[in-house]
């Protein structure tokens, strides 16, 4: 029988493969690619599409928040994580894509100026 320092290991490594496989598809990864190369493109009009490309994760989050959430409900669990962990997660994507969009611009900002 595991320990509990074993369960505890098992359940962060859990949690850290599901969040990096539902961040791909919750936050389409748009602070990687796309989002750097819209930079040199729309240099004068950069604020509205930050706030577009946010408006677009959040609602793909929410999203892919629905779509688990029935399927937990349908089925059994298929992650072996408790429903508190994966509401977690969603509400760390949903509000950790502003940051990350911001992180990019700062960053593309640095480099260019």
């Amino acid at each position: 029988m595991p320990t509990f320092r074993e369960r505890e290991y098992g359940e962060v490594v859990l949690y850290n493969m599901w969040a990096t496989v539902l961040g791909i598809f919750a936050t389409l990864s748009l602070s990687s690619g796309v989002y750097q190369a819209a930079l040199i493109e729309l240099a004068n009009d950069l604020d509205a599409y930050i706030s577009s490309m946010i408006g677009l994760s959040s609602v793909s989050v929410l999203l892919c928040f629905a779509i688990v959430f029935s399927v937990i409900r349908s089925s059994a669990d298929f992650t072996g994580l408790g429903s508190c962990l994966l509401f977690f997660v969603f509400t760390w994507f949903l509000f950790n894509s502003a940051p990350l969009l911001w992180q990019v611009r700062e960053r593309f900002a640095y480099q260019s100026g």
